[in-house]
């Protein structure tokens, strides 16, 4: 998978801090006790590390701008709480008791797998930021307007070892040694020129369509790049009688039953907190869009004042008045959502989709978006890759961007894509991020 491809180096620092606590917990282990461990109780504590540290964002590039000290810091946070449940398990199961050698191993431990995750980790950003920076560019045979779009896609993502070059004449005119790639817009030079263009270069070139290079490089399908095999495609899909749609619903369903169970004591927690802060309704019900714009019925926890749309629909904005005290917390930890595991139950959403939209927006958005009821080509879900890789949508501008991403997911969906978003989610919720719009846009 494209996605899995493009994030080698994390799936790289994973394996590798793995196998560093592995190594540590056992040698560690059997040089204080004379055996070895329960396996089992090492896996599921280097899987509780691997998640933790990924959750606090230690694998991703935000955490290179903390300085050495907070690394540490958090490292050593992580690493002695693993520690201490892997010894309290150990305590409590297989019979060792709290003294000097527990609290040797502890120490050995803690300190061992931090030094070496941290100097691991520092040799591979140091020799992947030499290897990163090697700039590769690309020759854009467009018009300008779309030339100039695709550049503000790139300025907006992660990606900066890569540079745009416009070229609107024909490519043999200018400098092979200057470019690596060519992106070809279909709508402004013919396929079989294409053939023309490599013979006469002279070199071995990468073309890349417009939408295949976005696709690739950016993670994101833009509406303006679809042709018209594209959208056929889109429209021709059928997920329902495919085995992972299968898979994806038995999931749907076990994972949502388990969710409900494990979190019922914080709902009926909740419930009671809005009863009494905010009083009656403790939920509220919106109709949404759901699979080929069929209307299904979504519920919440109400996190806004009584009849906050009264005036009817309408976006949620930065500093929104009629979100309530206790709605800023449950909206800020997703906790509001929640009930729609319900939905998810009776078939009406996944777990993870584009997010449905109520009927009245779409209707909007439509109008103003091309290719946008294309995102209702799939049941719609609780998070998605828009969700995790872009703000809080409030304009048509940010619905425009965020159906780039719907429609990645939809024309890349697997089993592994839902994963790595059902991960990527659980990051953002436990760091509380991107649950609040940006300013307005027109």
């Amino acid at each position: 998978m494209k996605y899995i491809k493009k994030n080698y180096i994390t799936l790289i620092s994973l394996v590798k801090d793995f196998l560093i606590i592995f190594i540590i917990y056992n040698n560690n282990f059997f040089n204080i006790y004379s055996n070895s461990p329960n396996q089992l109780i090492v896996f599921c504590l280097i899987t509780f590390w691997l998640l933790s540290n990924y959750v606090f964002g230690y694998y991703s590039d935000s955490n290179k701008r903390l300085n050495i000290i907070s690394k540490i810091f958090g490292l050593l946070v992580v690493t002695s709480a693993s520690n201490l449940i892997y010894l309290s398990i150990n305590i409590l199961t297989e019979g060792y008791e709290i003294n000097s050698k527990s609290l040797i191993f502890f120490i050995n431990s803690t300190l061992q797998i931090s030094f070496f995750i941290f100097i691991t980790e520092s040799i591979k950003g140091y020799i992947w930021a030499k290897t990163k920076n090697k700039k590769i560019s690309w020759l854009v045979m467009t018009n300008k307007t779309n030339f100039l779009y695709l550049k503000s896609l790139l300025s907006n993502s992660n990606v900066n070892n890569i540079s745009l070059i416009h070229f609107e004449k024909n490519v043999e005119e200018s400098n092979s040694n200057n470019f690596d790639g060519i992106i070809i817009d279909n709508n402004f030079i013919k396929n079989d020129e294409i053939y023309k263009i490599n013979f006469k270069i002279k070199k071995e070139i990468n073309f890349k369509t417009l939408l295949h290079w976005s696709n690739e490089y950016l993670q994101i399908c833009p509406p303006e790049f679809l042709a018209e095999n594209d959208i056929f495609y889109f429209k021709s899909l059928n997920f329902r009688n495919s085995m992972q749609f299968r898979l994806k619903r038995l999931g749907d369903i076990f994972i949502s039953f388990a969710l409900l169970i494990l979190l019922s004591p914080l709902m009926l927690f909740i419930s009671i907190i809005i009863l009494f802060i905010d009083g009656n309704p403790i939920f509220y019900s919106q109709t949404r869009n759901g699979y080929k714009q069929k209307h299904i019925k979504i519920f919440k926890f109400r996190s806004m004042i009584k009849e906050a749309e009264k005036n009817g629909p309408q976006w949620s904005k930065a500093n929104d008045p009629r979100i309530t005290k206790l709605g800023k917390i449950i909206r800020k930890y997703r906790i509001d959502e929640l009930p729609q595991l319900i939905s998810v139950i009776k078939g009406d959403m996944s777990l993870i989709g584009p997010r449905p939209e109520r009927p009245q927006i779409d209707n909007k958005l439509k109008e103003n978006i091309v290719n946008y009821e294309l995102r209702n080509y799939i049941k719609p879900g609780i998070s998605g890759w828009a969700q995790v890789n872009y703000h809080y949508g409030a304009s048509l501008i940010d619905s425009k961007n965020k159906l780039s991403y719907d429609l990645y997911y939809i024309k890349n969906f697997s089993i592994l894509l839902d994963i790595v978003i059902l991960f990527k989610t659980l990051k953002i919720v436990f760091n509380g991020r991107g649950y609040k719009p940006k300013k307005s846009k027109k």
